[in-house]
């Protein structure tokens, strides 16, 4: 067996200076497991034989054993937390065999928490070339060996996971996930008034646009992708917004809009259909109809002065703008962010405590399911967290022996 260059020490290394590092699946390790079975494990699976054994086999278990709040992993999309542990076999076969040895001459069960604390240290890679390892890249990985190693344990092929002994300076920071909401009085500034509804055809414009992001939380991506044919009159004079999945199934939604919204659109629309841009656009359209691009482009509802299609930055300097505009003349402090992301996480807490169901939210914001709340738990009141924090994210959950086989 080659010996790999030996990285820094860590802050605590010394603290796996006592740690076995023999094989916990050796003959004596086994025939001690007898019948309590480590850690109270009641049986044993067939131990795999390869690396990619090992990922395959926890994705097995993890599918069999979804319950309520975790979801499954289709092994067909499965391909992240793959590159994370083949990734992890690497370094582990070059710590093990030497520098050039593939990742499937790892064998993950030999290895110690030092050897994860070097590997969170300094040996991650990203897959594009170049990048800087982020901190929430560094826990995500932490958590994926985490759940693997976890269920090693559970299978008593390793009497403990790495990671379960791994110094508390080495275990990298917990993913935050909150978000940023206006406050009470800096959202009745910004609702106020909706920029100048009879300004200039721009300032029409962004009327609109305003009024649909604070009333109807839309997200940033949506308002650029808005169509025409998307704003409607119905049945009874009931006006509706369509918005279109841009990035799942659960993103498509028909929201019934207030008059003052409808009236801004309208107005909008009677003034897009004048604009040089637009009557280029469909005259290029009516030259060549096959041409899909066009086609598309004639559509889109929120137009610039020179093209069909509002780009990122304008919207976001846009909201910034109008949030600045409204908290300075009200004498409040600038919130900490400023974008339609912070527009759209204050519309959605409104909604969680006006007594709606948080189902019936999350159909309304477009989410797949109460998971998307998240990010918003610190802003909730305890009646909405109880039913929101069901939905704990996967990757952040601590998991252990002990907590797996209580499942």
């Amino acid at each position: 067996m080659h010996s790999h260059p030996r990285l820094p020490p860590t802050a605590l290394e010394d603290c796996y200076s006592d740690l076995r590092t023999d094989s916990p699946l050796d003959d004596n390790s086994m025939s001690r497991l007898g019948s309590e079975m480590r850690h109270g494990v009641t049986s044993v699976s067939n131990k795999p034989k390869s690396a990619d054994a090992f990922f395959d086999a926890w994705i097995a278990h993890v599918n069999e054993t979804a319950v309520y709040g975790k979801e499954s992993i289709d092994p067909t999309r499965s391909t992240s937390y793959r590159f994370i542990w083949r990734s992890w076999c690497k370094y582990l076969a070059s710590s093990q065999e030497g520098p050039n040895a593939p990742y499937t001459m790892a064998n993950p069960l030999l290895a110690v928490p030092v050897d994860v604390s070097r590997f969170l240290a300094s040996g991650m890679k990203g897959s594009k070339p170049g990048r800087a390892i982020s901190d929430v890249t560094r826990r995500r990985y932490y958590s994926v060996l985490q759940r693997i190693y976890a269920f090693c344990a559970s299978q008593a092929w390793m009497e403990c996971s790495p990671l379960d002994t791994l110094a508390q300076q080495d275990i990298p920071m917990a993913e935050k996930h909150t978000g940023s909401i206006l406050t009470p009085q800096q959202w009745d500034a910004c609702t106020r008034r909706y920029g100048n509804p009879a300004g200039n055809t721009f300032e029409i414009r962004d009327h609109a646009i305003l009024m649909l992001l604070f009333k109807l939380g839309l997200r940033p991506e949506e308002i650029r992708a808005l169509r025409v044919q998307d704003f409607q009159i119905g049945i009874a004079d009931m006006p509706t917004l369509r918005i279109l999945p841009r990035s799942g199934p659960a993103q498509e939604r028909t929201l019934p809009l207030d008059d003052q919204s409808a009236e801004a659109i309208q107005n909008w629309k009677r003034v897009r259909k004048d604009l040089a841009v637009v009557i280029n656009t469909n005259k290029a359209l009516q030259a060549d109809f096959n041409d899909d691009r066009l086609r598309a482009a004639s559509d889109t509802l929120f137009v610039t002065r020179s093209s069909m299609e509002l780009a990122k930055v304008p919207l976001l300097n846009l909201v910034k703008a109008h949030i600045e505009r409204s908290c300075s003349e009200a004498g409040l402090e600038m919130p900490v962010r400023m974008g339609p992301q912070i527009v759209r996480n204050t519309r959605l807490i409104i909604w969680l405590h006006s007594g709606l169901e948080v189902d019936a939210v999350a159909v309304m914001a477009g989410l797949k399911n109460r998971k998307g709340f998240l990010h918003l738990l610190d802003y909730c009141s305890e009646s909405v967290k109880q039913k929101i924090q069901p939905y704990r994210r996967r990757d952040d959950d601590p998991v252990s022996v002990t907590n797996m086989l209580k499942e």
